[in-house]
């Protein structure tokens, strides 16, 4: 199975799709092109399609640029092989795609907030306190109205 993520024109993530082997394969290899033709095919009369959507492959597995494995327990280890990294992040819907870095960008938390697309995840303006991240449990909250963070509510 493969994962497909509708962008539309304005690189928004809409929808999410799941793409069965048979219809992803040439040659007997996975291919993006060919997972997205086959979508483009089935959704043609759609009015995502006719106004310039796309449909775009990603790892449900890549998170913060690293490719992660599921063990049977339901834990996730680094895989081996980071070839496997594919767009930076899993595409979600309401998350959006920066075709220049080609990477899809999670929800951004706050408006004030940058991505750091070396990490792979969006970041505050302003740092969370030594104390706050030494801390076992990251319970800061941020305050977009003063662009700070505070002590969790008890």
């Amino acid at each position: 199975m493969a994962h497909y993520a509708w962008v539309d024109k304005d690189n928004k993530v809409v929808n999410i799709s799941v793409v069965k082997n048979e219809n992803n394969m040439k040659d007997g290899v996975e291919d993006e092109a060919t997972g997205a033709a086959y979508l483009m095919e089935v959704h043609k009369d759609r009015d995502f399609v006719k106004n310039g959507g796309r449909f775009l492959k990603y790892s449900l597995n890549t998170i913060e640029n690293k490719h992660w494995t599921n063990l049977p327990d339901g834990t996730k280890i680094l895989s081996e092989d980071q070839s496997k990294a594919l767009r930076g992040n899993a595409a979600e819907k309401g998350g959006t795609y920066d075709p220049e870095n080609d990477v899809f960008l999670p929800i951004k938390p706050f408006p004030s907030w940058y991505y750091n697309y070396e990490k792979g995840q969006w970041y505050a303006p302003v740092e969370p306190s030594e104390e706050e991240k030494s801390k076992d449990i990251f319970e800061a909250v941020w305050d977009e109205e003063a662009q700070e963070w505070l002590p969790a509510p008890k």
